[in-house]
């Protein structure tokens, strides 16, 4: 293994000084994702990196690449740290290469209905560029202010219009791919070998960066629906706001997206900001189309929200939910300990799963 200090200067080389850190606080910061690891971690890895790397190009990015191979030094590709399980935090060192420059929008085709970003874009940044013209996204992940486009697809995130929109896979026309040799794939049956190679764009959506570095994605839009409209009801239990989002999807209603909050969750926010809702176990369901199809499907809302004893709130309350939609989960701020995880289970069993929840959480005193 090469010495640090010639790795150094290699990096130097190749980005320049001010693109590439070194010092303890630099490092620091990037030993952690949203979720911090318990300190015993650090007996068992090496969570700080030796460098920081901010690439501007793929061809950096490849360069990067390269000089890991000859300096054997581990790299991991970082999009906005937005994550909560460490799949962006070394864990033996090495390079982390943080993708935020790759920052750019490169190509609208709006008669393609397709976008072409860099990785390092966020989603809330090319969420408001599509709809500045007239277009929408049809599902965007729910960090959006932070995530970036290399993140999310690299983790296989889900995201607000899941319900409409469906995977965020489906979304992904083709990526641009920075390959463990350094060279560079461009994916897509028509982009390599003479149209020869199969559609190898799945096989990076959730490889967590193992396959290779995407570097630039192209995804397809939709066009901006004529209305929107969020709704939000407070229910007398969890159970039953539980009870209400199987209940949609009974109906056969295809919201844009539908989410419940316990009452503990408020209970946090309400300790961080004042102006939080009410504590209560509230249901926030977004509805999109035309506007009498927005009123048709608000009124078969209401419908199955009045079954279960929900009391739909006044839409001040609503539309701050709807725009504090993206924002990170800021009781995290009261306790080191407390990580926020996805759970996947079938939305018919979705009442059976947040009783069992309960139990847990009141067993283990949480």
């Amino acid at each position: 293994m090469a010495s640090l200090d010639y790795a150094y200067r290699r990096l130097v080389n190749t980005l320049g000084p001010e693109r590439v850190a070194r010092s303890e606080f630099e490092r620091m910061v990037y030993s952690h994702d949203f979720a911090s690891l318990p300190k015993i971690a650090l007996l068992q890895w090496k969570l700080y990196p030796d460098f920081v790397a901010l690439p501007q190009t793929t061809e950096e990015v490849a360069a990067l690449v390269k000089l890991s191979d000859e300096s054997l030094l581990q790299i991991t590709p970082r999009g906005g740290g937005t994550g909560w399980y460490g799949g962006s935090v070394p864990n033996r060192g090495g390079v982390l290469i943080d993708m935020r420059k790759m920052n750019h929008i490169v190509k609208f085709d709006p008669d393609g209905r397709t976008v072409t970003v860099e990785a390092g874009a966020t989603w809330k940044d090319l969420e408001d560029f599509v709809e500045s013209k007239g277009f929408a996204l049809p599902i965007v992940p729910v960090n959006a202010i932070g995530s970036t486009l290399g993140g999310a697809i690299n983790s296989g995130s889900t995201g607000f219009g899941a319900p409409r929109g469906g995977s965020l896979r489906d979304a992904i026309a083709r990526l641009q791919v920075v390959l463990p040799d350094g060279s560079l794939l461009k994916t897509a049956s028509e982009a390599d070998a003479g149209g020869q190679l199969a559609n190898l764009t799945p096989l990076f959506f959730g490889a967590e960066g193992t396959l290779g570095i995407i570097t630039e994605a192209t995804l397809r839009v939709v066009p901006k629906p004529e209305s929107s409209k969020a709704i939000a009801y407070a229910f007398p239990s969890l159970a039953a706001s539980a009870r209400f989002l199987k209940e949609i999807v009974d109906s056969a209603l295809v919201p844009y997206h539908a989410a419940l909050a316990s009452r503990d969750h408020f209970v946090f926010e309400r300790a961080l900001r004042p102006d939080s809702p009410d504590p209560a176990d509230i249901a926030l369901v977004a509805v999109q189309g035309s506007k009498d199809e927005v009123a048709d499907q608000e009124r078969t809302v209401d419908g199955l929200a009045s079954k279960e004893n929900g009391v739909k709130l006044v839409p001040s309350v609503t539309d701050q939910l709807w725009r504090d939609r993206y924002n990170n989960y800021s009781a995290r701020r009261l306790s080191r300990g407390l990580v926020t995880s996805y759970n996947l289970i079938p939305v018919s069993r979705l009442p059976e799963a947040v009783d069992r929840a309960v139990e847990i959480r009141d067993k283990l005193k949480l």
